[in-house]
């Protein structure tokens, strides 16, 4: 892999190599490697109109195969994934 590739080029490779392979199951959700590449390509798409590469991006939410589309995304634009916590309080969130 080459210095600018990100977790998003591993994404691509194995949708092409592997689309219908289980990548992931969550709350009954069943879902294949190419379901993960083209809801990532739908978030990637939108996020591109919000951020630039080398923004900071973060979620706040519950753990999810959404949370995983959204990792997947924020590499895919060249932006950083911020990581918060639900059980912090908005004080340590908002600094």
């Amino acid at each position: 892999m080459d210095r600018g590739a990100n977790i998003s080029h591993i994404l691509r490779e194995t949708a092409a190599r592997v689309p219908d392979d289980l990548a992931c199951i969550c709350e009954g959700r069943r879902s294949s490697w190419r379901d993960i590449s083209l809801g990532v390509g739908v978030l990637a798409r939108s996020l591109q109109e919000l951020v630039e590469p080398g923004d900071r991006v973060a979620l706040l939410g519950r753990n999810s195969d959404h949370v995983l589309h959204y990792l997947f995304a924020v590499a895919a634009v060249g932006a950083v994934h911020v990581p918060l916590n639900i059980r912090c309080g908005g004080a340590e969130l908002s600094h």
